[in-house]
């Protein structure tokens, strides 16, 4: 596996850039994730207030994965060394913003994105 030693300072600037990312994706998923619960939530309830059977309904929530984020900063803030080593997965994670978990989270929240942007020209 290939390694590449960055400065701290490079290294945390890229983290935040991409947790700030992280987190407006998130406000955007949980925008749209409102947006459509209450859209559902309101057709069953005509449904049901017509005397018709509904099944539940279930949404997958959007995943905050802030913390992944918050760690690798405390990481590279409780070290001592100006220059941090890196492993390849190390840095496809915290530079490149290939975690393990983000393309179940954009492929998840994809409706929700949309439902957002919809509401938002409303």
């Amino acid at each position: 596996m290939q390694e590449v030693t960055v400065q701290k300072h490079t290294l945390v600037e890229e983290l935040k850039k991409n947790e700030a990312q992280h987190i407006k994706d998130l406000e955007l998923a949980f925008t749209g994730y409102k947006e459509l619960v209450v859209q559902k939530l309101e057709k069953k309830i005509k449904a049901v207030q017509a005397g018709k059977m509904i099944s539940q309904v279930y949404f997958d929530i959007p995943e905050n994965h802030t913390k992944d984020y918050d760690r690798a900063l405390k990481m590279c803030e409780m070290s001592v060394d100006s220059e941090i080593n890196l492993t390849q997965r190390d840095f496809n994670q915290y530079v490149m913003d290939e975690w393990n978990w983000k393309d179940n989270f954009t492929s998840s929240n994809t409706a929700y994105y949309s439902a957002a942007m919809s509401a938002g020209s409303k």
